[in-house]
């Protein structure tokens, strides 16, 4: 329940904090369900900004810190990568949004939403409840991989590899308290 309401105050501080935000979460998803916690376009200066969200909740006495986990600590640790929906899963999350939009005859905001991947307009939110916490050198780590994953995803929609990297130095990966 509370971080189902730390969901709820990341999906406000966007409205409130993004100029005309496009949310494309609906305000029904379930906490269990996989996928992106925020992710819409935000109109900047005549372009756009995607904006992907992932909420972390901690409610206990203490900080809580979260780490990326490889696969092989996955496997040693016997628990999930905590970002998963940004790094492990990314590709796949972006095209069940993708495929969402098209079964909702929404096309404009998928051309929107590859505009703005092609041009690295992407800005990664980690919103933190509680006491969740994320260190600057996680931040760095998790930054890296998201990057490479996003640009290995760009790569599919057209553009070499020359093109990502360059558009990567676009992307922006960065917390937020709630």
């Amino acid at each position: 329940k509370k971080l189902l309401e730390a969901e709820q105050r990341s999906n406000e501080w966007l409205e409130q904090n993004k100029q005309e935000f496009i949310n494309m979460v609906s305000s029904d998803k379930q906490l269990q369900e996989s996928g992106f916690d925020q992710f819409g376009i935000e109109q900047q200066d005549e372009k756009d900004q995607l904006i992907i969200g992932d909420t972390k909740g901690a409610f206990g006495e203490t900080d809580a810190y979260f780490s990326f986990l490889t696969a092989t600590d996955q496997k040693k640790r016997k628990r999930d990568n905590p970002f998963s929906a940004t790094s492990d899963n990314l590709a796949s999350n972006i095209d069940a949004k993708k495929a969402e939009l098209s079964e909702q005859d929404a096309v404009h905001l998928i051309k929107r939403v590859n505009t703005a991947l092609k041009a690295g307009n992407v800005t990664f939110i980690y919103f933190l409840a509680g006491k969740a916490k994320i260190s600057d050198g996680m931040l760095k780590k998790v930054e890296r991989n998201v990057k490479t994953k996003l640009k290995n995803y760009i790569m599919g929609l057209g553009l070499s590899k020359e093109e990502a990297s360059e558009v990567m130095k676009n992307v922006t990966v960065t917390r937020q308290n709630i």
